[in-house]
Parts: C-alpha cells; structure tokens; sequence
C-alpha cells in the first residue's frame, strides 16, 4: 500500500509517499509558509493556502505514484473560524500567537480559577489554548464554526466536520472526565458545541472526497486518516513506542517525549493533573509535560519552549 501523508506544521508544508510493503519512503516535497510579522499578531497562517499548498505538493507525487490511502498530520492548538460553508473567515492562529496573552496573565493571579481549569482539561491557563483565544475574541456569534487547522484539513479531503481526540485535548475546551467539549467552558464563550467539530477516535478513517480527489487527479473514496498532532506522529516515526527510549526534536520549539502505554498521573509541583489516562494534553510553564495520542499509542511529552515564556 502506497500512502500520501501530507502535514501542515508551524513553519512548512510537507508531502511524501510512504511504500508500506517495502517500508520505504518514495519521495519527499516541502514548502516553506510564507514568514509571518513579530508582533502580536503573528503566529498566524493562511488556512486556504495552507490546504493549497498541500494540494499542489500532492499533486506532484500523484503523477507518479498509485495513492491508496491518505494520511494527515498538524499542529496542536490553533484556532481558525469558519462561516455557514466552514469557508476561513478568520486567518490560523497558531498554538505561538500571544492574542491572548494579557488575559491569561490576568486569569493565572486567580489560583481557584487555575485550579479549576486545570481539574476540568489538564491544561494550565496559557496563551497557546484555543480556548483562551477565543475568550479574548468575544463575542463570537453562533453562526460561526470554531475549528482548528486540523479540522479544516478534515473538512477539505472528506467533507466530514470532525476531531480526533487528541487533536480536541489540545484546544483547552476538552473535558478530561466526560472526554467530551466541557460545557461550562462553551457556555462562558455564549458558543454552543454544534458549531465545533465531532470528537472521534484518533485512528477513524473518512473517504476521500470528491473535490479532493480531483484536485490530487486521483480516485475519490480512498481512506483519510484525520489529522492528527505532530508531536505523536513523529514518536512513531521514530519508532519510540516503548517506555524506555526518549527522544529528543529540535524544531519551531524544543521537545523531549517518552511513550506509554498507562495512565498517567503527573507530579503537583510540576502543575499537572492526576488520574489522567492516555491522550489527554496536560500543560506545565514553562517547562510542559503532554499525554497525547498519536494514532494508537499515548505519549508523554516534556517540553520546554524556546520562546519565552512571561509573555504567554
């Protein structure tokens, strides 16, 4: 089976057909995104480009390669909004954009509130959450899909408005216990949880769409695994799925990760929560310690940001 894994991360856009039979990659294509302004307002990308740009990138390996299956990889916590079609009206903010950072500075002087917060998601009130974005957007009206880059993806190559779990723990709107939106965080935003995608499992596959089918000239109604974080994804690139290899990635932000396969109950002074099971996201500042789920396996990330960490 040849797969066309196409990913969006922070900084490019990538495609590649991975041979599962001979477990070889074919070919490699890459484009940078276009450099965004240092100010507040960066970290942000162009939601119809950056689909563009994998399409175009794709396009290139299909006219030589037999594609039977797609695969999608993105980053954790961004936000965009979407009108009635789920067409961007909003650019991608990405998990660095600091919209949000005075009010999270503001909210963390509330250590009942942080505590809260922490109990209901496992995340630590901090400027990258999607949640606290749109907090500082008020009001969003209810005519508005709320998405991220991953769920636009989805919603391009499938036509289904739908998350992967690991995907939704990273947006600060998941709940930790019902492993569902929390509804006392969408009701603090006046927002109604129709207007997010479906939460499913991190390894369910749609068909292949139409629209995308033509744009990459291949067949419709070949698999999509939805996108899923890169962090997770790199672990099992890498092939470090067992709890006694680390790793070590130096990208856009600097990571050490470790799997497991167990719930994980993280130390209070690191200012985590316990009783977490796999593929929930769980935050510490600056220093940030991550369950996620990338396809089967669950991953506990340590990661320390490179950017500073006072302004989020």
């Amino acid at each position: 089976m040849k797969i066309l894994v196409l990913e969006s991360s922070t900084t490019s856009v990538k495609a590649m057909v991975y041979d599962t039979d001979s477990q070889q990659t074919q070919v490699i294509s890459q484009k940078q995104h276009k450099r965004q302004n240092a100010d507040a307002d960066a970290g942000t990308h162009d939601a119809k480009t950056v689909y563009e740009d994998l399409i175009s990138l794709g396009r290139q390996l299909t006219k030589t390669e037999s594609i039977d299956a797609i695969a999608l990889s993105t980053t954790w916590h961004s936000l965009l909004l979407g009108d009635g079609t789920k067409e961007p009206i909003s650019p991608v903010y990405l998990w660095s954009n600091l919209v949000a950072a005075s009010l999270c500075q503001q909210l963390r002087q509330d250590q009942e509130y942080v505590k809260n917060y922490q109990e209901r998601t496992g995340c630590i009130v901090n400027a990258s959450y999607p949640y606290f974005k749109l907090k500082a957007m008020q009001p969003i009206k209810q005519d508005i899909y709320i998405m991220d880059q991953g769920a636009y993806l989805n919603w391009k190559f499938t036509q289904a408005y739908v998350t992967s779990e690991s995907m939704a723990s990273g947006s600060g709107l998941y709940n930790i216990e019902s492993r569902d939106y929390d509804m006392q965080l969408l009701d603090s935003l006046e927002v109604c949880k129709e207007q997010l995608p479906k939460i499913v499992k991190n390894n369910r596959v749609f068909s292949l769409s139409q629209t995308a089918a033509n744009a990459l000239h291949i067949e419709p109604g070949i698999p999509v695994m939805l996108a899923n974080p890169d962090g997770g994804l790199n672990q099992i690139g890498a092939d470090a799925t067992n709890h006694e290899v680390m790793t070590l990635s130096v990208g856009t932000s600097g990571a050490l990760r470790i799997s497991t396969q167990q719930a994980y109950g993280a130390k209070k002074d690191y200012g985590a929560i316990v009783h977490l099971e796999p593929g929930f996201l769980v935050r510490q500042h600056p220093v940030h310690v991550i369950v996620s789920t990338g396809l089967k396996t669950s991953f506990v990330n340590v990661d320390i940001r490179m950017q500073n960490s006072k302004q989020r």
